[in-house]
């Protein structure tokens, strides 16, 4: 093989590996301060809406509806929209 040919075949390799693992390395532990609005969304004192990711910990959450949250998690975003996936969350007095 030439060392062209063995450079693309290092290169196409490392580009294969990066895109395999873009996803998992995006993801980033936080804690969101909110209120549960209902249809699995949390919205924090800025506005933001967060989707809640769909774990039994999340459906835990989605069912205090209207409640001021404390709620930390792993935090995506694909095409706009951010979603977190509830590792714990706490109920905070209004």
């Amino acid at each position: 093989m030439n060392r062209a040919r063995k450079h693309f075949i290092l290169l196409f390799a490392l580009a294969a590996v990066f895109i395999l693992t873009a996803p998992v390395l995006a993801q980033q532990t936080v804690t969101i301060v909110g209120t549960v609005v209902g249809g699995y969304q949390i919205e924090d004192e800025n506005g933001q809406v967060y989707e809640i990711g769909d774990n039994e910990k999340g459906e835990e959450l989605d069912e205090l509806y209207d409640s001021k949250v404390s709620v930390t998690g792993k935090l995506t975003e694909e095409d706009g929209i951010k979603t977190i996936t509830v590792t714990s969350f706490k109920i905070l007095e209004e």
